[in-house]
């Protein structure tokens, strides 16, 4: 009896200072970690380069006769478009190709021929039409598979859409509109030459075989074989030519939509 007091009077005096405590404060949440990322999930989209900015202008396959100045559609009905990458390996792979500034500015793309001729709107059935087409046929010899590039200032610019429109409907299957123009090519780093300077030589075009020495002594040494694609004998504003090599009088002036001068069409491809 005398344990049983003696352990119910300790534990009534362990209680009393217990009970006076404050009570401990709850363990602080331990944060939950962030999930590790997927293996293999796609990396962020990369923004888009502004040559292939889409405006949401449709395609069309008739020329625009608004203002040359504007939002230009993605594709082009007939052709491509090509990029200034693509371009630019184009340029330096020694393949011949017909580069057609359609701008008429003080610089241009080397190796390019003015096409500023082109431009306009219209109808393919127009005197344009008739003397683009007469100049494209002469200056590729009428191979209707032969690169040809359209170009003008940025992506807001018909200008080269028209005249690469008008080479498709001419026949050939093999154009290529370069949206980005003079913009993205310099964007790039690439060089531009002055409008005035002759187009670069036979970097874009094979080169012709040296003449094999004459066999008999006293002989007339060989001539040389003609270049591709000669130049016209006078200018004209298509480059074209009669059938007997005169040059074939100009139909009219060609509208240029920018203060600087410039001639229809440039020399043909060497």
């Amino acid at each position: 009896m005398s344990r049983l007091l003696l352990s119910a009077a300790l534990s009534m005096a362990l209680a009393g200072p217990l009970a006076a405590q404050a009570p401990l404060a709850p363990p602080a949440p331990v944060p939950t970690p962030a999930p590790a990322p997927q293996f293999g999930a796609p990396p962020p989209a990369a923004a888009a380069s502004p040559e292939a900015q889409d405006f949401g202008v449709p395609p069309t396959a008739e020329l625009h006769s608004g203002a040359m100045h504007g939002p230009t559609p993605t594709q082009i009905p007939g052709g491509r478009v090509i990029a200034t990458q693509e371009l630019a390996a184009l340029l330096t792979s020694g393949r011949p190709v017909l580069l057609l500034d359609v701008l008429g500015g003080q610089q241009m793309l080397p190796g390019a021929v003015t096409g500023i001729g082109a431009a306009p709107g219209g109808s393919f059935n127009d005197q344009i039409q008739q003397g683009f087409s007469q100049y494209l046929y002469g200056a590729t010899r009428g191979q209707t598979n032969f690169p040809i590039v359209t170009y003008c200032a940025s992506p807001q610019c018909w200008m080269s859409y028209n005249a690469a429109l008008r080479a498709i409907r001419a026949g050939f299957t093999n154009v290529a509109w370069y949206r980005g123009g003079v913009e993205a090519w310099s964007a790039a780093g690439y060089p531009l030459m002055s409008a005035g300077a002759p187009p670069a030589p036979s970097r874009y075009a094979p080169p012709q075989p040296a003449p094999a020495p004459s066999p008999y002594p006293g002989a007339a040494a060989p001539q040389a074989a003609p270049a591709p694609y000669p130049p016209p004998t006078a200018p004209s504003p298509y480059g074209a030519q009669t059938p007997y090599g005169a040059p074939a009088p100009s139909p009219y002036s060609a509208p240029a939509p920018y203060p600087a001068p410039a001639p229809a069409y440039g020399a043909p491809v060497r």
